[in-house]
């Protein structure tokens, strides 16, 4: 990186800087803005073709300064503060969550609600806040990939609780945390960087950021039901600590359906002399999004049914301040053919010769 330019910086010593987050400051023509995201799987395209993930795109504000607060404290610049939105690990996520739980527990049986998606759970504090609030009688789902520290349906204790894991094609590596959502109380969404362990709240740099649109948060909400409705790749968690597969009775597949999705939202523009380009590809390197891109438009069918109106709808530009990019594993595919499709266009201009 520092051959190719870079300024590369190394954070706070004793802390792994975990944090997944990119600030890029715009001179537009009304003045300076912040352009944030964040994520909650690494910059890293080979790991991006593997992991599922998701992340935050966003001008805000608030978020923007936020961001750029943080990022003078890692490189040196000022001493760590407060954050007007942001959790920052090792300071606030924690106390944050548990925070948030009290207050779900606190709402009452029918109107709080917890739905947490990460990789592992095994911070004993949080736990036991995830306890308290059963028995406060909260309905609490989460969804856990590794290691999950916590017993569910433990009578007295966790009966309101339901764990499950998913194993499929993709590793599941987004982190999620949904608060509310009832008819009853207005939704919480974080994502981020951080899983619910004392490694990650207490030695590492974690950020986790609130999704504030109403539409981001819809899309969300949706990939957390077909999180809790799959029963193809979903394991269950048992109060003995034991794991059973799940019944197909739906055959439902998230991940298939969202990877579909995903697909349909990105189509490729229609360029002249793209497909006969494209059909130069040897057909084992072409796979579902090259097969997409060679279908005419009106071949492509109707998007499926078991998806939400958010999931179906072509990709929208930043119409406001705040926009959510779901990152699946269509989005290397995705950015390998905008490559592919410059290409094109210069060897249009070119007729067809190219020295690069």
């Amino acid at each position: 990186l520092e051959q190719a330019g870079a300024h590369v910086m190394y954070g706070l010593v004793g802390l792994k800087t975990h944090a997944k987050a990119v600030l890029v400051v715009r001179a537009d023509e009304d003045g300076l803005r912040r352009y944030c995201h964040f994520g909650t799987g690494n910059y890293n395209s080979s790991t991006a073709r593997l992991y599922e993930d998701v992340g935050l795109l966003t001008a805000n504000e608030v978020l923007g300064a936020d961001l750029a607060a943080l990022y003078n404290t890692l490189t040196g610049f000022s001493q760590a503060g407060s954050y007007a939105e942001l959790l920052v690990a090792p300071a606030t996520v924690r106390s944050g969550v548990i925070e948030r739980i009290q207050a779900e527990a606190a709402a009452g049986p029918g109107v709080g609600r917890i739905l947490f998606k990460m990789n592992s759970l095994v911070d004993r504090a949080i736990i036991d806040a995830l306890y308290e609030a059963s028995a406060a009688g909260i309905e609490i789902d989460l969804i856990v990939r590794g290691i999950c520290c916590l017993r569910p349906g433990v009578a007295g204790l966790s009966e309101t609780i339901k764990v499950h894991s998913i194993v499929g094609r993709y590793l599941e590596h987004s982190r999620i945390y949904c608060f509310g959502g009832t008819p009853k109380r207005e939704v919480q969404l974080l994502i981020g960087s951080a899983d619910l362990m004392p490694r990650n709240l207490d030695r590492r740099v974690e950020v986790l950021v609130p999704v504030l649109d109403e539409a981001c948060q819809q899309r969300l909400l949706e990939a957390l039901e077909l999180c809790k409705a799959d029963d193809t790749n979903a394991w269950v968690l048992h109060s003995d600590g034991c794991w059973q597969r799940r019944d197909p009775v739906t055959a439902t597949d998230m991940q298939e359906q969202l990877h579909n999705a995903a697909l349909r939202r990105c189509p490729p523009p229609e360029i002249p002399g793209f497909a006969n380009l494209m059909s130069r590809v040897r057909p084992e390197y072409r796979g579902e999004r090259t097969a997409a891109m060679l279908t005419p438009a009106a071949e492509r069918g109707s998007p499926l049914p078991a998806i939400g109106r958010s999931f179906q709808g072509p990709r929208s530009p930043l119409a406001s301040p705040t926009g959510v990019v779901t990152r699946c594993m269509a989005t290397v595919a995705h950015r390998v053919s905008r490559s592919v499709l410059r290409f094109a266009q210069r060897l249009q201009g070119s007729g067809g010769e190219h020295s690069g």
